[in-house]
């Protein structure tokens, strides 16, 4: 077997999963200032479980108790079904909500225009 070869596409892949893990979200403007709050419940059987999970008004609280130390809260919805209408057109897609999207530096776009997302009427 050629045991040297193994050895060095091992060594390879790890290190291409470090420098992912190491780079992950640096397009960011911000990236170190980013963090996702999590929350440990119990669960069935009374097990601990941490996820991504919070109530909504937590966004509110942060902004109003911890202004300073909280500048931008961006809340997200889990992924579910939702439906868009206009007059008796209907589009239902899996999907999320974000609120406050301004608070992320994203790079530039390559067609189209950020104004979609403040005028929904703009968007074709």
């Amino acid at each position: 077997m050629c045991w040297p070869a193994a050895g060095m596409a091992v060594a390879m892949l790890i290190g291409l999963w470090i420098w992912d893990e190491l780079t992950y979200d640096h397009y960011h403007k911000n990236h170190n200032e980013i963090a996702q709050v999590m929350t440990t419940s119990a669960r069935n059987g009374g097990e601990l479980g941490t996820g991504p999970w919070v109530a909504s008004p937590l966004g509110i609280e942060l902004r109003a108790k911890y202004g300073s130390d909280f500048k931008n809260v961006c809340m997200v919805s889990a992924s579910q079904s939702r439906e868009l209408a206009a007059g008796d057109k209907k589009i239902t897609a899996q999907g999320i909500w974000v609120k406050q999207i301004s608070c992320y530096a994203y790079p530039k776009m390559l067609k189209g225009s950020i104004n979609g997302l403040k005028d929904p009427t703009s968007i074709y």
